[in-house]
């Protein structure tokens, strides 16, 4: 039985992830002391905060789509 919300939540989880790698990467190749264009590094920088939020909210859709599976559970047994 597939259960969506954990199916999304997965999901939410890689892109994250996905997207944390590749802003790590722009980051790690960032000529850091060459000032022609240090607005790149600040949108990489702001790019790896977004993914650390979409990885949080992921795993609380997670944790809340198991807390309700576990209680639909009780509830049956």
């Amino acid at each position: 039985m597939k259960i969506a919300a954990l199916d999304n939540a997965q999901m939410g989880i890689q892109h994250g992830l996905e997207n944390a790698g590749r802003a790590v990467a722009k980051i790690a190749s960032a000529k850091q002391f060459n000032n022609d264009n240090p607005t790149d590094l600040a949108k990489a920088v702001v790019e790896l905060k977004d993914a650390k939020t979409q990885v949080q909210a992921s795993v609380r859709v997670m944790r809340t789509a198991d807390e309700i599976l576990g209680t639909m559970l009780d509830v049956k047994v």
